[in-house]
């Protein structure tokens, strides 16, 4: 008796942790993947993408920030980039 209430308390913590583990994968992921596609765009000269996660407080926030300047300052100089070649000085 005091084997199988093991077993089932083996079994229902490993549910548990493995669940939990799928959804802290999932948190990370999910961003992960978005914010790789935004880094494409920029890389691409396509600014048509807002960054997501920069409100997040964590380190996925910390690189959604940097992203979002990074495509600023690359969008920024892009049009000056335009600017300069439509309007020689």
């Amino acid at each position: 008796m005091a084997r199988r209430n093991a077993l089932i308390l083996i079994a229902g913590t490993l549910l548990l942790g493995g669940s939990d583990s799928l959804c802290t994968l999932r948190q990370l992921a999910t961003p992960i993947v978005e914010l790789t596609a935004i880094t494409e765009n920029i890389s691409r000269v396509i600014f048509d993408k807002k960054v997501i996660g920069i409100e997040r407080r964590d380190e996925i926030g910390a690189l959604a920030r940097a992203i979002d300047r990074m495509g600023g300052q690359h969008q920024d100089g892009f049009r000056s980039a335009c600017a300069r070649k439509r309007d020689p000085a």
